[in-house]
C-alpha cells in the first residue's frame, strides 16, 4: 500500500483530454452513419466513455493507503465530478462547437456511464 502520487493519475488525465477532444470535434467532422442513429449508438459511446473515465480516475486508489470506506467516498466524488463534466461538455458543444448541440439524453448517458464506472470501481478496486 502506498500514498497516491500525481503521476498515477496521468493515464486518466490523458484519457480526459482525449474525451474532451472527441466531444469538441465540429459536427461536420463526425461520421454520418444512418444505422448508428437508428440504435442511438452515440448514447452507447457516451456511456462507455464515462464508464472508463470514472474507472480510470478511481484505479490509482487500488493500491493506496485508503480503507474501503474512504475509497468508496473518493469513487463517489470522482463519479459526481464526471457527471458535472458531462453536463458541462453538452453546454460547451451548444455554445462553442460548430454544428453541435446540447442533448439531455447525452447527459443521461454520461450519468449512466459514471454510475457504471462507480459500481465497477467499488467492486473491483476494494482492498483485500
Amino acid at each position: 500500500m502506498k500514498t497516491l502520487r500525481f503521476k498515477e493519475f496521468l493515464p486518466a488525465i490523458a484519457y480526459l483530454a482525449f474525451t474532451f477532444y472527441l466531444f469538441t470535434l465540429p459536427g461536420q467532422e463526425l461520421p454520418n452513419l444512418p444505422w448508428a442513429e437508428k440504435i442511438n449508438f452515440d448514447k452507447i459511446v457516451h456511456t462507455g466513455l464515462f464508464t472508463v473515465l470514472v474507472f480510470a480516475f478511481s484505479y490509482p486508489f487500488k493500491t493506496s493507503l485508503y480503507n474501503n470506506n474512504q475509497r468508496r467516498r473518493w469513487f463517489l466524488y470522482i463519479a459526481i465530478l464526471c457527471i458535472a463534466y458531462g453536463i458541462a461538455i453538452e453546454f460547451i458543444q451548444k455554445y462553442f462547437v460548430v454544428n453541435r448541440s446540447c442533448d439531455v439524453m447525452d447527459m443521461l448517458a454520461d450519468l449512466m456511464g459514471s454510475a457504471i464506472g462507480y459500481s465497477a470501481a467499488r467492486v473491483l478496486l476494494k482492498s483485500n
